[in-house]
């Protein structure tokens, strides 16, 4: 590390400060690209496959085959992780995913493509995916002092949901004039520029490999960092929210938000306010994350997470405007921004730097794991009308608050 780092550390730092350190720097820039690349993916996936086969069930069925891999190989994700270092797992995982799309990007403009083909490629993506996300929660440790941890994450989360707010409309903006394969083939230049970025990467702080005699299996390693996390309470209360949320919220809010512009308040442009203000506070909840960092009580804010969005969702549940709707959500989207950096760094901070990749590998099946379970989830209680989706998921997330609260670790963390 050079000196003026080595002085940087010891000033109280700022949103900006972890850009001092220049192999941050690095990381931050490529991974900016490479989510404004994916979101050219997005858009430009689903709109081939319903071109090629104008059929939602077939959409759906292509994207759980992406997510069925990613599932169930995320934890050895995190073990490579772990024995490799994150910034080799991310690399791999980077040139990876660019070879694969840029394959579709040919397939697309030579005519070629076939559903046979778009099913193996997405496959593989999501192998190739599922050694990234542990990989990247576990980089930040390993560039920046753990002062800076929270800034560095507020910076990476804000970069990538200002790309996800713009990627959208200018990727289908590319699409409508000069098609579908130029989307990919930008998609795939972002993971190749993402892929340069870590190669320049030059300083990490090391953890010392286990020794190939010593190295335990994968299967021992898996369990290792199971035991780990389970018999942390700190981490395993994390781990019980993270999969709660995203069982009772992530899906169902998705599919009532969309239902909630359709049946209440009748207008498309209704769900574009919705999701820009949601967005919009996932952001602002994001940099107040980087510029403000609670040191007393820290448990008590991760657990009133739960309790703020369940009350929320059932506050939309009785909202008559779309003025109302929107604000629950700004403040929603405050918490999901200001929690996701919160909490990855109170992480990054209390797990031991050899088992970051498992534990997080550990946390993101919670996240990715029971998506498709939270769509499911909104899609029958959607049957019951939009009010009653919103009060069971508002009310589930009460219910995984009081449990929560009932993990003295996590109630008591300072």
């Amino acid at each position: 590390m050079s000196t003026a780092e080595n002085v940087s550390s010891r000033i109280k730092p700022t949103l900006w400060s972890p850009l001092r350190y220049k192999d941050f720097r690095f990381l931050w820039f490529g991974e900016s690209i490479s989510v404004c690349g994916t979101q050219f993916n997005l858009v430009a996936l689903p709109w081939l496959i319903l071109q090629m086969s104008g059929s939602g069930l077939t959409l759906g069925e292509i994207m759980m085959v992406a997510a069925i891999p990613r599932a169930l190989l995320i934890l050895v994700g995190g073990i490579i992780s772990d024995r490799v270092s994150p910034r080799l797992a991310m690399l791999f995982s980077n040139l990876a995913r660019g070879v694969i799309v840029a394959g579709l990007a040919a397939l697309v403009w030579s005519h070629a493509v076939r559903i046979d083909l778009v099913l193996l490629l997405v496959f593989f993506f999501g192998v190739a995916d599922a050694f990234f996300y542990p990989a990247y929660m576990a980089m930040v440790p390993r560039l920046v002092e753990a002062d800076y941890f929270a800034p560095a994450n507020s910076l990476l989360l804000t970069s990538s949901q200002v790309m996800v707010l713009i990627g959208p409309a200018i990727a289908g903006a590319l699409i409508a004039r000069a098609g579908l394969a130029p989307a990919f083939a930008i998609d795939s230049g972002s993971f190749i520029i993402a892929a340069a970025a870590l190669v320049l990467i030059s300083t990490q702080k090391s953890i010392a490999p286990a020794t190939a005699a010593g190295r335990p299996s994968l299967l021992s390693s898996m369990q290792e960092g199971l035991h780990y996390a389970w018999n942390d309470g700190f981490i395993y209360g994390i781990i019980l929210i993270t999969a709660m949320v995203n069982l009772a919220f992530t899906g169902t809010y998705a599919v009532g938000t969309a239902l909630l512009a359709d049946k209440i308040f009748h207008s498309a442009t209704s769900l574009g306010i919705m999701l820009s203000t949601s967005g919009a506070g996932a952001i602002l909840g994001s940099v107040i994350a980087g510029l403000w960092r609670p040191s007393r009580h820290r448990g008590m804010f991760i657990l009133a997470f739960p309790f703020v969005v369940g009350l929320g969702l059932i506050g939309i549940a009785f909202a008559a405007h779309l003025a109302e709707a929107a604000a629950i959500q700004a403040v929603i989207g405050v918490m999901n921004g200001f929690s996701s950096v919160f909490v990855t760094s109170m992480l990054q901070t209390r797990i031991e730097p050899s088992m970051m990749g498992r534990v997080f590998g550990i946390i993101t099946l919670a996240m990715v794991g029971l998506l498709p379970f939270s769509f499911l989830l909104g899609g029958v209680l959607s049957k019951f009308g939009v009010m009653v989706l919103f009060l069971i998921s508002g009310g589930f997330l009460l219910v995984t608050g009081i449990v929560s609260s009932s993990i003295r670790q996590l109630r008591h963390f300072d």
